[in-house]
C-alpha cells in the first residue's frame, strides 16, 4: 500500500478507505515543507531573504531527523499534525537537541507558517 511507504504505518481508517474504495491522497508535512521552500526559494532577493530560507532549511532537517527518531517514519500526513505531535517536538528540541527555549520558540513559529 502507497501510505506504508509514505509514512510507515497504516491507520485504521486508511485501511476502511482502501476497502471502500475512498481515494486517501493526504499531503504530508514534508511534501507541503519542501513545496513551500520551493516557492520561497524563487522568491529569494524580491520579497524573502537568503538567511530565511536557510533557517527553514534547517528546521526541514531537523524535522526530518524527529520523524525517523521519534516516530520511525519518513513523513506524517498533515492530519496527524496536533497538539501532541508539537508538544513531542518542543521536548525533542529542548531535551534531545539542547536548544534554548527562544531557539525552540522560532523553530515553532516557522513551522506554523508552513503550516500556515
Amino acid at each position: 500500500m502507497e501510505c506504508i511507504k509514505r509514512t510507515g504505518k497504516v491507520t485504521a481508517i486508511e485501511v476502511k478507505n482502501a476497502f471502500q474504495g475512498i481515494a486517501t491522497a493526504q499531503k504530508t508535512l514534508l511534501v507541503l515543507f519542501g513545496e513551500m521552500m520551493e516557492d520561497f526559494k524563487g522568491r529569494i532577493g524580491i520579497a524573502r531573504a537568503q538567511s530565511t530560507h536557510k533557517q527553514y532549511e534547517v528546521l526541514y532537517k531537523q524535522l526530518k531527523q524527529f520523524l525517523l527518531e521519534e516516530y520511525h517514519v519518513g513523513d506524517i500526513p498533515l492530519a496527524e499534525f496536533d497538539l501532541p505531535f508539537i508538544e513531542a517536538l518542543n521536548f525533542f528540541f529542548r531535551i534531545k537537541r539542547k536548544m534554548k527555549p527562544r531557539t525552540v520558540k522560532a523553530r515553532i513559529v516557522l513551522l506554523n507558517k508552513v503550516i500556515r
